[in-house]
């Protein structure tokens, strides 16, 4: 006697062809992936860029915290665009580093102010760092 035949629905398992082109399609998209991923890698700062540039704010933020102390809350201000000679102004390598200095958290409120500085990439004009804090009248 004949076997009976088998249905398509009772059927289990995938075909081969069905497993090479899974295969296929996720080496694509692991291929799409790690081109973006690598892509963002090129384009960001090494850790020692990251590590000067901090650097960098962090010696800027003192200078205009230390000008808090000697000039009062009213009066201080970021030192080197009136004067970009003084040592702690020198326009570092490879970087640029700006500083703005605001009242905070709005402009009703004149006890507190924000400093800012930034140091962002001459090449790429990418931030690199930030560093922010919160100076009050008191």
């Amino acid at each position: 006697m004949n076997a009976p035949a088998r249905s398509v629905a009772t059927q289990a398992g995938v075909s081969l062809v069905e497993l090479i082109m899974f295969i296929v399609l996720v080496a694509i998209a692991v291929v799409v992936i790690m081109n973006t991923f690598f892509d963002t890698l090129r384009g960001s700062p090494s850790p020692s860029q990251i590590t000067q540039a901090t650097r960098l704010a962090q010696e800027r933020m003192e200078l205009i915290l230390s000008r808090n102390n000697t000039l009062g809350f009213t009066n201080f201000t970021d030192p080197c665009p009136s004067a970009p000679s003084a040592p702690a102004c020198a326009k570092p390598a490879l970087f640029s580093v700006t500083a703005s200095i605001g009242t905070w958290p709005t402009d009703i409120n004149p006890y507190y102010k924000l400093v800012t500085v930034t140091v962002t990439g001459d090449s790429t004009g990418q931030q690199v760092a930030e560093l922010k804090s919160v100076v009050s009248r008191y």
